[in-house]
């Protein structure tokens, strides 16, 4: 074992930060497009599968973005490579508006059955219908359902959740009916989450920040503990996510930024886990930082404000 606190069994990659739509809620910012790297590099993103592979069973791969198929040939090859070293679920995310060439569409469509993607979430909703052209998207998920591929589901976003009475969820609900005709499942979806523009926009939506957070890590969707890692996430620029950056796979090996992680390290984490929100807290008092007095929306809000501070101060 390469390390205990690491026990891998799903990758994910943020193949970009371009996109076909601002949307509104998007944790995804202005600021992150343009700062970023366009797009992952191909050759670094399947050393990350293979070095994973060699000392893991994977089995769960996702791409996303952004919009992950505005470089199909890019996606579809890493997919492929996940197929080969026999990652059972291979998934995307996408908005499904990837070109206005209906022979292109036709061309990724195939592209994705023939790359062994078996799972593809399309993102069907308010947000999105309001920067797309949702009869180009239609064409786009005709075409999905001609190649037969395993599992293609609408994935929408709810504005609190998919109960709760109001203008976004209504209209969400219609666009998710302009596509009943093509019998594709619809999941759960998520919820709104107070991160990026959603902030901005929707604050009203949102849960009201508190000063005094509770609970601990793994508490949230999409988290886990930084003692025991079961996924990690590369973005354009090769950064290795689990909660944050654990090292860059264009200057060094997968093997060896699992090799020498270790939460105890990081303060910020080593508090975390040891005593939750309560060591958050008392390091706050340590390191005399001032918290924002607006309060926060969750541990992952107050953590990631504590961790920017640190690094502002030193």
């Amino acid at each position: 074992m390469l390390n205990s606190q690491i026990n891998l069994n799903r990758l994910e990659f943020l193949i970009t930060f371009r996109c076909t739509s601002t949307c509104d809620h998007c944790s995804v910012c202005t600021d992150d497009v343009d700062k970023k790297a366009t797009h992952l590099d191909l050759k670094r993103a399947k050393l990350f599968v293979n070095e994973a592979c060699d000392n893991y069973r994977i089995n769960s791969m996702m791409t996303f973005g952004g919009e992950p198929l505005l470089y199909p040939e890019f996606v579809c090859e890493l997919h492929k490579t996940a197929e080969e070293r026999n990652i059972e679920n291979r998934q995307i995310i996408t908005n499904a508006y990837w070109t206005k060439n209906g022979k292109r569409i036709d061309e990724i469509a195939r592209m994705l059955k023939d790359s062994g993607v078996n799972d593809i979430l399309v993102s069907i909703d308010y947000f999105h219908e309001k920067y797309l052209d949702y009869d180009i998207v239609g064409i786009a998920l005709e075409q999905l359902k001609k190649q037969n591929i395993p599992h293609v589901s609408l994935h929408p976003v709810w504005v609190v959740n998919k109960e709760s009475k109001n203008s976004y969820n209504e209209k969400t609900k219609e666009l998710l009916k302009m596509f009943d005709y093509l019998d594709f499942p619809q999941d759960e979806g998520n919820n709104l989450f107070p991160a990026g523009r959603a902030v901005n926009n929707f604050k009203e939506y949102l849960p009201t920040p508190t000063e005094k957070i509770v609970g601990n890590c793994g508490d949230l969707p999409y988290t886990e503990k930084p003692n025991n890692l079961k996924c990690l996430s590369m973005n354009p620029n090769g950064e290795i996510m689990g909660c944050n950056v654990i090292g860059n796979i264009y200057k060094s090996s997968l093997t060896e930024i699992i090799s020498r992680y270790d939460y105890k390290n990081d303060i910020v984490l080593k508090s975390i886990v040891e005593e939750g929100c309560s060591g958050l807290y008392n390091l706050v008092k340590e390191k005399n930082i001032e918290l924002n007095k607006n309060g926060y929306y969750s541990i992952c809000d107050l953590c990631k404000d504590i961790r920017a501070k640190m690094l502002l101060h030193r």
